[in-house]
């Protein structure tokens, strides 16, 4: 396939074939909450059978100097195509982000239609990465989970669905406003290459779908994205160097855990805490540990390996875990960031895939991403560390 695409005035391009559609969506939240909304637009595009067109992940929750890191540097493109029976691309695949003019192309703006209040599109690194100028369409609110409630985000796959089909694009069009970009332009959505700003919170018909055992984009998507396979040896070979085994051998059972701590221990003032005094105890992370070892030997698994993963930055913390007889992989003694730079946390995610068992942070996309890979790849169980409204008692 050739390397660049020009949208020309009747929105063809001489890379997106011309009798088939597309569909995109830009990224704008941390890398698994991005991670989400790549996930929605693939069920998107199987809804609307449409081929999507992944983008990068990009610096929205890290310094600018971060750059980006295409989607399938991070996991297994041809897999997951394969699995959903439906053709993925990459960005990559259909333009040369290198070069090239910038490109004008017309998108909704989803994350307008979440509130009425809202005025401004999302604002995303992705559109000058791939050297695009956008124009974003204002969508009426009536595709929203609950159109009077101005502080609920959630959209709906079906509403959504609508705009991929002539009718429902019409109907759209006639009720939406146009905003100029930078150059004064205003451009219709392209229904070739149909796009959005945003995608995060989109569901079939209940909000925060992704946290339900019966969530369709984690059923028909999010279950078939494994890793790219460099990614994946190369995070076995960070365990096998951490645990002292010789080249080659198998990773001995473990249970993996995930204590967010930093930006949570925000939220103790409004549960009745001070500073960080809402957020799990160790004792209860010993309980949650001692919770999973037991399920785990129910299936005839013994093992006290135990890798901590968190964002916590007080020593006294982590001689704690030490002390708990507990490991973490050392990202500076690893040298993980020569390799990944400031997305060398993804490893992290890497290391949660392969465990026995999960232990996960309430409230938390990373966990609960972790987990369901613990339980749907690995049939291994898992539970929370719980702090939100929790007895004191009970942290």
């Amino acid at each position: 396939m050739p390397t660049t695409a020009r949208w020309l005035a009747d929105g063809a391009a001489d890379n997106l074939l011309p009798d088939v559609k597309y569909i995109s969506t830009f990224v704008s939240a941390g890398w698994t909450n991005d991670l989400m909304t790549y996930g929605n637009m693939l069920y998107l595009a199987l809804l609307t059978q449409r081929i999507p067109v992944l983008g990068p992940f990009t610096p929205n929750h890290l310094s600018a100097v971060a750059g980006s890191i295409p989607f399938g540097d991070v996991f297994d493109v041809p897999h997951l195509a394969r699995e959903m029976g439906w053709p993925v691309l990459e960005w990559r695949d259909v333009k040369d982000v290198e070069g090239g003019e910038e490109e004008e192309l017309g998108c909704w703006s989803s994350w307008m239609g979440t509130s009425r209040m809202e005025f401004e599109p999302k604002w995303s690194w992705m559109p000058d990465e791939m050297g695009l100028e956008y124009v974003l369409t204002r969508r009426a609110d009536e595709h929203k989970m609950f159109p009077q409630d101005d502080t609920e985000p959630h959209l709906l796959h079906g509403k959504l669905m609508q705009l991929g089909f002539p009718s429902g694009r019409r109907q759209a069009l006639s009720r939406s406003r146009r905003l100029p970009n930078s150059k004064g332009n205003l451009l219709e959505p392209s229904d070739h290459l149909m796009c959005f700003d945003q995608l995060y919170a989109v569901s079939v018909d209940t909000h925060w779908e992704w946290f339900t055992d019966s969530s369709p984009v984690w059923r028909f998507v999010g279950r078939h994205m494994k890793w790219n396979p460099k990614a994946e040896a190369l995070a076995k070979a960070y365990l096998a160097r951490h645990w002292g085994l010789e080249s080659g051998k198998p990773i001995p059972p473990y249970i993996s855990v995930h204590a967010r701590r930093g930006d949570f221990g925000k939220y103790c003032p409004f549960m009745g805490g001070n500073g960080t005094s809402c957020l799990p105890s160790l004792r209860q992370l010993k309980r949650r540990v001692g919770e999973v070892q037991a399920q785990l030997l129910q299936k005839g698994v013994s093992t006290d390996r135990v890798l901590i993963t968190s964002d916590e930055k007080d020593p006294a913390w982590w001689e704690e875990i030490q002390e708990a007889g507990y490991t973490w992989v050392d990202h500076v003694e690893a040298r993980t960031q020569a390799l990944f730079g400031e997305f060398a946390p993804i490893l992290d995610a890497i290391f949660h895939s392969f465990a026995s068992g999960f232990v996960g942070t309430d409230q938390s996309t990373f966990s609960l991403l972790a987990a369901k890979k613990v339980e749907e790849w690995n049939a291994g169980p898992t539970t929370f560390l719980r702090w939100v409204n929790v007895p004191e008692a009970e942290l």
